[in-house]
């Protein structure tokens, strides 16, 4: 449409004003003139201020590590949050940093209709569930070693199974990462995947990562098991903690639930009560319930002794089945005071399930259905409609005591790595691209080797410059500099950049190959007029578009305060390149060596 708009839209414009006689003259300002300015002459400076550039910001990128990229690339936890009354987004950064220093915590604010601004904000951390030895006891809450809670819950989950505890043999605990995990022999086991169900449905508050270890014929007697604990929880736990009873909490209604369907058997499934969940959240709580039974507790330190007579966090017995989840499917409606994404109404459902005892309900994706924006929810479930009832009751409990979550995103390892993959991917994929285009409008693959080295250059110093926003924030604050991290948006911005570095650099080549002519040779004499008829030009088409960026920098909100401060780098950079490192480097791809050069003017002589 860009493209259109000028060689059209503007045409038919600029056509229908002349007809009108609106128009009688046409004058220009000259801004610089005629330019005899020795550019070329130029490049072993601007090679040395690039490269100071280029380095300085890579060892800042070095010393950041993994704390430079969002949670779009090295995993981590998301939860939008709300507040009773505005607060300033500086001082929920700066008490989330006190409280999350460690996971590396940013914040954006989020703009919700009918809401003030400055209540509602986005909260992106590096939690991603794993369970380190050092904060093993803030998070689960009791003082507890790691290599009990494991133990613990792999044999109350097992049996449940068809495994003997006298099967069970473990090895040492493997700390070395400071992860929990350790490694256990099945001599009963058939398979990798009966394992791990049993020690999912037994464990499914930490999402224990099963690993066989040299499977034959799909099947394994030693496995290794990690644990990891659902990041969201722990995110919101730790922002219950900090902002106490400044954040508003949530409303929900609900229809009785009725009976959607049930199979003329009628009969109830009853199934061994999986081990009660080790964790669970109750109001401000986190509480550790019943682990293992009193015949299985010792006195040794570290060890928890819980008694037979457990309760759980509602108030019942702990009881040794589930109750009977019958082959009855219930449903009702949910209405929210605000708009809830789908992972945070399951997540709440799950934990009033856990809560009640009903942990064997599964609560499932396709269960819950939205037909607005996410303030009402249908959801269906596999109980019957006293059970539903139950799990709807401490639902409105938990949530009318809870803050309200707008949205809760997980993003694991697997699925950052396949977005940095990606990102890796386009950006190798436009620098190609860009070479083989280049190649073909010149017809020499100098011109593209020139570009993209330009482009490489103009990347690394805006990846630099965002590394540094780390140290600029606390100096040039009042320019609106953050802490910046890289995520999705400012590869968006990568691109760009590529694009309007490309533009400005092609203009110049495109006068070099007419200043060239039918020369066999480009010469510096040839680049330095191409760049000083194309000067004006650039300089125009960079400043209009540095002054758009601007006002998207300075006015854009939150949301692309980082995409813009890319760009305004990238423009900045991208017009310095296309002078002084893509010119520069067409002419020493171009050159011939002199001695090459003298043999051939002497062939000629002869």
């Amino acid at each position: 449409m860009s493209m259109f708009s000028a060689i059209f839209c503007s045409r038919v414009i600029f056509d229908v004003a002349e007809r009108a006689r609106w128009i009688t003259r046409l004058a220009m300002t000259t801004i610089f003139g005629q330019l005899q300015v020795d550019f070329i002459g130029k490049r072993k400076f601007a090679a040395v201020c690039s490269s100071l550039l280029i380095i300085v910001g890579l060892c800042g990128a070095v010393y950041r590590g993994k704390n430079l990229f969002d949670i779009d690339f090295n995993g981590g936890t998301s939860v939008e949050v709300m507040f009773k009354q505005p607060v300033p987004i500086e001082d929920v950064r700066d008490k989330l940093i006190e409280g999350l220093g460690d996971y590396d915590p940013s914040v954006v604010e989020v703009k919700v209709e009918n809401h003030p601004l400055e209540t509602v904000y986005k909260v992106d951390t590096a939690i991603t569930g794993e369970i380190d030895l050092d904060n093993l006891e803030r998070v689960v809450g009791a003082d507890i070693s790691g290599l009990t809670l494991v133990k613990q819950g792999i044999e109350r989950s097992l049996p449940g199974h068809g495994f003997n505890k006298e099967d069970l043999e473990w090895e040492d605990l493997q700390s070395e990462t400071g992860q929990v995990k350790t490694r256990v022999s099945l001599a009963a086991a058939e398979s990798t995947e009966e394992v791990r169900n049993a020690l999912t449905e037994g464990m499914s508050s930490f999402e224990p990562v099963v690993e066989a270890i040299d499977p034959t014929d799909g099947k394994s007697q030693n496995f290794d098991v990690s644990l990891t604990l659902d990041g969201v929880r722990i995110l919101q736990h730790e922002l219950m903690r900090i902002f106490a009873d400044n954040l508003k909490k949530g409303r929900v209604d609900f229809e009785q639930p009725v009976v959607r369907d049930e199979s003329a058997a009628g009969a109830a499934i009853e199934r061994p009560l999986p081990a009660p969940s080790l964790l669970a959240f109750n109001g401000n709580d986190l509480t550790l319930l019943a682990q293992a039974d009193a015949e299985s507790a010792g006195d040794e330190a570290g060890e928890v002794v819980v008694d037979s007579e457990a309760e759980t966090t509602s108030g019942e017995p702990a009881t040794d089945k589930v109750p009977a989840v019958a082959r009855t499917t219930s449903q009702t409606t949910l209405t929210f005071d605000e708009n809830l994404n789908k992972r945070a109404v399951m997540n709440s459902l799950q934990q009033a399930a856990q809560t009640v005892g009903l942990a064997g309900v599964p609560i499932r994706d396709r269960d819950l259905n939205t037909e607005d924006e996410g303030k009402s929810w249908t959801v269906t479930l596999r109980a019957d409609v006293q059970q539903f009832g139950t799990i709807l009751a401490e639902l409105k409990n938990t949530v009318e005591s809870s803050p309200v979550w707008l949205s809760s995103n997980k993003i694991g390892g697997k699925v950052a790595g396949d977005t940095r993959n990606k990102a890796v991917a386009a950006l190798v994929a436009c620098l190609m691209g860009i070479v083989f285009y280049i190649w073909i409008r010149f017809q020499r693959v100098h011109f593209g080797l020139a570009a993209v080295v330009a482009l490489i250059h103009d990347v690394l110093i805006t990846v630099g410059m965002l590394a540094l926003s780390f140290w600029l924030a606390d100096i040039f604050g009042f320019l609106l500099i953050q802490k910046f991290k890289i995520n999705l948006p400012i590869i968006a911005a990568f691109l760009t950049i590529m694009g309007y570095s490309l533009n400005d650099t092609i203009v110049v080549f495109d006068r070099v190959r007419e200043v060239r002519g039918k020369s066999p040779e480009i010469t510096k004499e040839m680049i330095n007029r191409s760049i000083n008829q194309t000067f004006a030009r650039t300089v125009l088409t960079s400043l209009t578009t540095l002054i758009v960026v601007l006002i998207l920098y300075v006015l854009g909100g939150e949301s692309i305060h980082g995409f813009a401060y890319a760009l305004v780098v990238g423009i900045i950079v991208g017009t310095y390149s296309s002078i002084f490192v893509a010119s520069p480097a067409l002419l020493w791809m171009t050159s011939d060596p002199e001695p090459t050069r003298k043999s051939r003017r002497e062939r000629v002589t002869a």
